[in-house]
């Protein structure tokens, strides 16, 4: 530990690191309750995330799991189970199977930003430093914009 990174620790945390501790707590809480409130493994949420994008194989699948086929067939099909994700032929390749983000599962994602949203506006509005105030209107246009009331800014500020 260098002398400036002992006096910072004895001083406490910077005004960023004490925001992206905040924020990524915010992150991890909210990953964790959706987790237990689905029963969802974190695997699978990742899988989730990853259809987000469009259609998959399974072995693309495990390819962005870091998962062997086997592994990420076992999560499509508890995924394809629980109606998250619908699987059908690769019209390329019958053989193969295309995953694709159900309404049930783009829902659950929705879902999750939105906690993650609210925790995080909590964590700006209980944070006391320069970061969090420089923070705060930009998550509030942010915000706005889920709600559907955020303009286009003029050409000028592009």
């Amino acid at each position: 530990m260098t002398a400036k990174s002992q006096a910072n620790s004895k001083a406490g945390p910077s005004p960023m690191e004490a925001y992206v501790t905040a924020m990524s707590g915010q992150v991890i809480i909210s990953f964790a309750r959706q987790l237990q409130h689905e029963d969802l493994s974190v695997a699978e949420f990742a899988a989730l995330h990853l259809l987000r994008a469009g259609p998959l194989r399974i072995s693309e699948l495990g390819d962005g799991l870091n998962r062997a086929l086997p592994a990420a067939s076992r999560i499509a099909t508890a995924l394809v189970t629980r109606g998250l994700v619908s699987r059908e032929e690769d019209e390329t390749d019958r053989r193969a199977k295309r995953l694709t983000l159900s309404k049930k599962g783009r829902a659950l994602l929705e879902s999750h930003a939105s906690q993650v949203l609210a925790g995080i506006g909590r964590s700006l509005a209980d944070m006391d430093n320069d970061i969090a105030a420089a923070m705060r209107p930009m998550f509030q246009r942010f915000a706005s914009a889920e709600a559907g009331g955020l303009e286009a800014p003029p050409a000028s500020q592009k």
